[in-house]
């Protein structure tokens, strides 16, 4: 028997690498400084600084608050002293009205009238 032909195989193409990354240095122990920083006590010092400005502001928005709904109490307790005295006003329109309604019925204009000696007029000679 005779093998069938075959095409040759085509070579694995292969990924091209990536460059190898750059070599570091090799890391060493820095030798502590021979007079203190001062970078700590100024650091210190400014969030002392940030933190006092905090307060202060918190404090402040605090009382503004506080003095706001000062105001809003008193100026509610004038609106419910003007509520009570249109109340009252209005109770007292009532009643006027109440009493000119009465004044002003024929049945007491009447009474008046005989009292003071007067007469109807169909009634006089």
């Amino acid at each position: 028997m005779t093998s069938p032909v075959r095409a040759p195989r085509p070579t694995p193409r292969r990924a091209p690498r990536p460059a190898p990354a750059p070599r570091r240095p090799p890391l060493r122990v820095v030798p502590p400084p021979a007079k203190p920083s001062l970078r700590p006590a100024i650091r210190r010092r400014r969030t002392g600084a940030v933190l006092a400005v905090a307060m202060v502001v918190v404090f402040g928005s605090l009382m503004a608050s506080a003095l706001f709904h000062g105001l809003l109490v008193s100026g509610q307790s004038n609106l419910d002293r003007l509520d009570q005295q249109i109340q009252d006003e209005k109770t007292a329109l009532a009643q006027d009205k109440l009493d000119l309604a009465y004044l002003q019925s024929p049945a007491r204009i009447e009474d008046e009238a005989s009292k003071l000696g007067m007469v109807p007029s169909d009634q006089q000679h």
